[in-house]
This record gives structure tokens, sequence and C-alpha cells, in this order.
């Protein structure tokens, strides 16, 4: 009892770990327990008088017919980590006899005091063998206390093994990670992790990772795990081939869809000795392989798109450009910003708000979703707000006015070069302006790029600001502050309508809206446009002149603003450079006269 009394107090390292690991998975379990039956002389052995006055408290939940356990040879539980560790009895019996041996210098190593540490010798080295707790314990059972010792130990070890095999493994995301570093920051590393049942080993791992978790955060991946963590995929070559075989195929604009990568990859296994049991190119193979590979379907779409630095070179040269332009010479009423756009008759849009879980989310179809009438939208530079023009299908070649909007009627409901100089004959009349110029602002669209209408424009003193191709989103007034609004405010009208005001004919079906109800939904959403949100379009567009260029929202753009911004600056010092090598061309023979 002496040696086991000296090497329990022994001050190594080693022990002292194995001493704390042993009392936090007691710890752990003491608050774990509800009824203590028979556990009092066990853990009195095991960890000291102390906690048995702790448990105290468990004195009314204990039975008084029943005694202290003891192990039942007949029990599976209790014999469960001796069945697994069949093989390693001889190991234990060698280790007791090998103890046995040392007990007496151990017994004769004297124990350390408050002055006087413990020397290497005291507790003998053991080797990665000897390295458990149950083993140290199993060496020195004679009496029938250091039986019970060993017994309630390999029971203790059982539980704690038996629990850790249960428990699921946890997956942190990196947010999370973060928060629980920094809220660890100035307190007792112990008492923290008990708090949020974490683990000492990963909560400074974490702190070691520190500076990438913040980085992770600033990027954007804080709901996302470590990058390469989680289950690898298995066939890893394959997949690689596949993805280099889309990117191969979408550089010639050609199509691939699901079925077609399957069939590939069905193509292609037996290359990598994949055999066909073994993959199928399942469904779900193929969900979890488009999501690996950041693959999605999608819709072609028709808005041109442009390289970074095309957007910042056509933005800039838009900006000097606007710059350059003396608008003294426009009466702001004859300045004008138009687009046009479509209307359509049916309901805006097939999705909704709808219970989690629903099966069925119907919406009625009214049949006329593809109707369509054109729609020309146009403001001043002065502020003020022209009158929209309706294009519908029609044989009317003449302007009408209808509760204050225009009508005009074509063929095909759309906005032809002949519609536009009807258009512009309305709002910059020549007769109006006499020697004054219009200005228009517009994309660059091919009606408006044409060369009878450059003509047209010259001939009635007309200038024109055209929009760069595939910057019309960035740089144009109303695409980018009144289209929106405007879109919005027409939805509600056209999902009134369906709901409350559209007829039916005598088989039940929906009648298609009349041009005098279209003609309501436009004027309506038109006037919902206030003069702050014109002034706010004139200011993103870069067409105001009281305001800078860095309060266009192009400047103001999450992804292209600092770009841009950023070339504006170098642009100015590269400028300001040339002008100070300017005067180094001043030839030397000048007389120079220095007046004071």
């Amino acid at each position: 009892m002496a040696a086991a009394a000296a090497a329990a107090q022994c001050r190594s390292p080693r022990c002292a770990a194995e001493r704390r690991g042993f009392r936090r998975e007691l710890d752990s379990w003491r608050h774990r327990l509800m009824h203590c039956v028979g556990f009092e002389s066990i853990l009195e052995g095991l960890y000291g008088p102390r906690l048995r006055r702790d448990l105290s408290l468990f004195e009314d939940c204990e039975p008084e017919e029943l005694t202290d356990w003891s192990m039942d040879e007949n029990c599976s539980f209790c014999n469960l980590q001796r069945e697994a560790d069949s093989r390693g009895r001889k190991r234990d019996s060698e280790l007791e006899t090998w103890m046995r041996e040392n007990h007496r210098s151990t017994a004769a190593c004297t124990p350390p005091t408050e002055d006087v540490p413990a020397t290497k010798d005291c507790v003998p080295s053991l080797d990665s063998s000897q390295s458990t707790p149950t083993e140290e314990l199993s060496s020195q059972g004679q009496s029938n206390t250091e039986k019970i010792e060993y017994q309630a130990e390999n029971y203790l070890n059982t539980l704690f093994r038996k629990k850790e095999m249960s428990t699921k493994r946890k997956s942190y995301s990196v947010e999370y990670k973060k928060g629980i570093v920094e809220d660890s920051w100035g307190q007792n590393l112990t008492v923290f992790c008990k708090e949020k049942m974490l683990s000492m080993r990963l909560v400074r791992k974490w702190r070691a990772e520190y500076g990438n978790l913040i980085e992770q955060v600033d990027k954007g991946n804080a709901k996302k795990r470590k990058c390469g963590s989680g289950r690898q995929p298995l066939f890893s070559e394959l997949e690689d081939l596949i993805c280099e075989w889309v990117v191969d195929r979408r550089a010639k604009a050609s199509v691939v869809n699901r079925a077609q990568i399957q069939e590939f990859a069905l193509a292609m296994a037996p290359q990598f000795d994949i055999a066909p049991e073994d993959f199928k190119a399942s469904q779900h193979w193929l969900d979890n392989f488009l999501q690996r590979s950041e693959l999605s379907l999608r819709r072609s779409t028709t808005l041109f798109r442009l390289e970074d630095t095309q957007v910042i070179k056509r933005a800039l040269a838009f900006k000097s450009f606007i710059d350059d332009a003396d608008f003294s010479k426009y009466n702001l009423s004859n300045m004008i910003a138009m687009d046009e756009t479509a209307v359509f008759m049916g309901q805006s849009s097939q999705t909704t708000i709808e219970q989690r879980g629903a099966s069925l989310a119907y919406i009625p179809s009214t049949a006329y979703e593809s109707a369509r009438v054109s729609c020309i939208l146009a403001i001043r530079l002065d502020g003020t707000k022209i009158p929209p023009l309706i294009i519908s299908k029609g044989k009317k070649e003449k302007i009408e006015r209808i509760l204050g909007v225009f009508i005009l009627e074509t063929e095909k409901a759309w906005a032809t070069q002949a519609v536009i100089r009807k258009w512009v004959d309305l709002m910059l009349p020549l007769v109006m302006r006499g020697s004054q110029r219009g200005l228009l602002v517009w994309d660059a669209a091919s009606t408006h790029r044409a060369k009878d209408m450059k003509t047209f424009l010259q001939e009635r003193k007309i200038d024109q600001i055209m929009i760069p191709a595939g910057m019309t989103a960035y740089l144009h007034t109303l695409d980018i502050a009144i289209n929106k609004p405007f879109k919005d405010n027409l939805h509600m009208e056209i999902n009134d309508y369906v709901e409350n005001r559209m007829e039916r004919n005598q088989c039940g079906n929906f009648v298609k809206p009349k041009l005098q109800e279209v003609v309501t939904w436009v004027k309506n959403s038109w006037e919902k446009i206030t003069d702050s949100c014109i002034a706010n379009a004139l200011r993103a567009g870069y067409l105001d002149k009281k305001y800078s260029f860095k309060d266009s929202a192009i400047a103001k753009h999450e992804r292209f603003g600092p770009l841009i911004l950023k070339e504006m600056e170098s642009q100015e010092i590269h400028q300001e450079i040339q002008e100070l090598d300017g005067y180094d061309d001043v030839p030397e023979d000048d007389d120079m006269i220095v007046i004071e």
C-alpha cells in the first residue's frame, strides 16, 4: 500500500495526465448517474473521501436491501471487456509479475515533499504496453480492497469504452469554432470546456487555427466545414475526368444534361478498372457529384456577360464621355432617358409562400401568361416623368391617349424603328424646340444603333448617349432604379385583377384582359414611381452633374466598385506624373526670370 500511495502522489507529467483524465471521466459520470447503488466503497478507494461526501445527497435514492456492487461472472456486460481483451490476458499477467519484482524498489523510494520533488527513479519507467491505469492497478491486487479497486476500474473502463463507441462524431461550423475561441479568451479553459461540453483538445486546436478561422469567415465560408473534411469520393479520378469533359463541352457551347453525364460516366468506368456492379451512375451519385464539383443545371441566359477587365474599361469610358459632354447647350426638359420593357397579362410569378412540407402548392393559371404588350418608359433629366407609351397588337397607326397613357397599335406589338420614330416626334418635337438640340440616353439595342435611326436623329437635331454593350444593368438609369419598382407595382396590379376582377366565360375559363384594363395597370404602376426614386435613378446613372462618379451605382457595386475606383486612382496618378514630366522639356538656354 505504501508503494501505491507513493505512486499515486508522483508528480510525473505522465502520471498527472493519467490522473486528470481518470478524474475527468469520473466527474462527468458523477453528474449523470441518478442512482448511485453500491459505488461508495469503489469510488472512495479510487478517488478519495471527498467524492463520497459529495455523493451523500444520493443517500435517499439507494434501496436499503442492496449491497455494494461486485462483478458477476455470469453477466455478459461485466465480462464485456474481458471477452474483447482475451488476447491481452497473458500480457497482463506478465506485467503483474514484473510489477511484483519491482515492488521493493518502488516502496523504498522516498515520496515527494513540498521542498524535494520526486525523482525519476520514484516511478518505474513503463513502455507502451504499460500505459493504461487498469494495468497499473492490476499489478497490486492481493488484498480485498485492491481486488475491488481492480474490478471497479474494469467496470468503469467498460462503461467509458461503450460510451465512446456509441457517441457519434459531431461536426462544427467555422463560425461556431470562431465563436468558441473568442468566448474562451480570459477564462479557465477547464471550466469553460465543461460548461460547453467540449474537449479541451478540440478547443486548443481551434485556438491554434484562429487565424485560419477568421479568413474562412471573411471569405463567406462561415457555415462550411474545413476544406477537405468529410468522406472522400470513391472514384475521384473518374470524377476528375467527367469534370474536364463537362468543361470542354461547355467551352464549345454544347449542351450537357444529367443523362449525358451518367452515360459518359458508365462508358469511362472500365478505363479505371471499376466493375459494373460497383458503379451504377445512380441519381444519388449524380446529385452528390454535381454538388462536389460545384455544377448545377442552368437555363440558357440571354444577358450579355463581360469579363471584369472589359466592365472596368467600358465603365471608365462612359465616365469620360459624360465628363466631356457639354450639358449646358441642352435644356434639361429636352434631355430624355428611355427604355423599352414588356408587360405580360398573366400572373407574374409561379412561386408562392406555403407551409413547409406541404405536398401541393397550387397556383391557378389564367392561360394568358404569354400574352403581352410592350411599353416605353422615359424620364427627363429635370426630374419629371413622361407618360408611358403602350404598344399593342392592332391596325391603328395613330397614337391615342387614354387615362394619361399613350396607345399605339402595331402588327406584332414590338418597339420597331417606326414606333420609336413616332415616339421621338411626340416627345421631342422639332417645332417646340426650335434651335435647341435634344438628347437621348438609351441602350445599345439594334433599333437604336441602326444607320437609318442615326440619320433620323441628326435631321431632328437630337444627339444620343448610348450605353455600352453589356453595361445596361450597371449604367442605364432606368434599368438601375426605375424598371424594378415599376414591375413590382405592375405585378401587384395584375395579381389584384386576377384575384378580384378577372371574368370567366360560359365554360368557366378566364377571359383575356381588355386593353383598358392593361392601361389601368400601367397608369397606376407609373404613378407610384416617386420623384425621389427618379432623383436616385439620375444619380445612380451618373446623369446628375451635382453628384460625382463615386456616387453612381457602378462605383458602389460590391464587386466592380473597388476595382473601378482603384483604376481611376491609378489613371489620375499616371496623368499627374505625365504633367510633371512636361516641365523637363524647358530648354536650358531659355532665360528664367525670378520675381521676388
